[in-house]
């Protein structure tokens, strides 16, 4: 089968630009899932963004490059570990919004690129380097800041919150086990969005209602931002860029939506940032460089 351009492996400055990117489009995501529930609840959004995603991404192949689609079936049973992890990863992170606070549950979360080297190590036995793990001190310093964590007592939404930051980081770890094997990236992403639409579903089914029509103009808008350009384009960015960086890379460039969703929160909301926040989303931005102007050693060997 004939490979075109998107299924080529990215050079490293290209799929450091595709996460920044994508790290746009998340970021962009706290915005429209805002929008999105003024019409449904959370599992709802949740089933729906990646129910969506797989199916006009199956269309799209289906149109516009017919022979991959035997990639596709393949890629269902490859895709399904590093699906229902980013399924799983959703769901706990709707659940602990329920019982937590924005601020805390966007902390814990992020703690995803501590866990990412750490299972990464485990995993597939890949030694970190010193270097990468001071950057990884540095922008969980600076997520810190950017949530302003504060000491209220420890409840359920925390442990949710903390659960996601583990599902996160083992899909990211799942994608780069599997970085080799994957020809076609945005086949493995569509079969991954149909394993990450389950575990949405059951909770839907066992919690919440459908959500009934009319929904509003908002409502449509998140949507659409959410299935295609946060699940559709973004994962697919992901899984382009996995395929020359190490996971622990991909895990700090992933930090970059909590400055992006400060940006857009500013121009949607006008919500402002205090100086320690400021502080917090520089700290991200410098890891993020350090961390991809690194010698060679931090790319994947190919």
């Amino acid at each position: 089968m004939r490979h075109g351009y998107f299924d080529q492996p990215p050079s490293k400055s290209v799929a450091t630009a595709e996460l920044v990117l994508a790290g746009a489009f998340w970021g962009l995501g706290y915005v429209a899932s805002k929008w999105a529930l003024t019409s449904m609840g959370p599992f709802a959004i949740v089933f729906l963004r990646f129910a969506v995603a797989f199916g006009l991404g199956w269309a799209l192949l289906k149109v516009l490059n017919p022979g991959s689609l035997s990639s596709l079936r393949a890629d269902l049973v490859m895709s399904s570990r590093a699906g229902l992890a980013l399924g799983v990863t959703l769901v706990f992170q709707t659940l602990g919004l329920q019982y937590t606070t924005v601020t805390r549950c966007g902390f814990l979360t992020g703690l995803y690129v501590v866990f990412v080297p750490i299972l990464e190590s485990l995993i597939l036995r890949s030694a970190i380097r010193l270097e990468l793990w001071i950057w990884i001190a540095v922008a969980t310093i600076g997520t810190l800041l950017m949530c302003g964590m504060d000491a209220q007592g420890w409840n359920i939404g925390d442990t949710f919150s903390l659960c996601c930051a583990v599902t996160a980081a083992y899909q990211i770890v799942a994608v780069g086990q599997l970085a080799d094997r994957i020809h076609q990236p945005f086949s493995f992403n569509i079969a991954q969005n149909f394993w990450a639409f389950i575990p949405a579903l059951a909770f839907l089914i066992g919690g919440e209602d459908l959500p009934a029509l009319p929904w509003t103009g908002k409502a449509w808008v998140g949507m659409l931002i959410l299935s295609v350009g946060c699940t559709l384009v973004g994962f697919w960015l992901q899984v382009r860029a996995q395929r020359v960086l190490i996971a622990t890379v991909v895990s700090i460039l992933f930090l970059l939506e909590s400055p992006f969703a400060a940006l857009f929160g500013f121009v949607f909301f006008d919500e402002r940032l205090a100086w320690d926040q400021l502080i917090g989303a520089v700290l991200i931005l410098v890891a993020c460089w350090k961390t991809v102007t690194l010698d060679g050693k931090s790319n994947k060997s190919t």
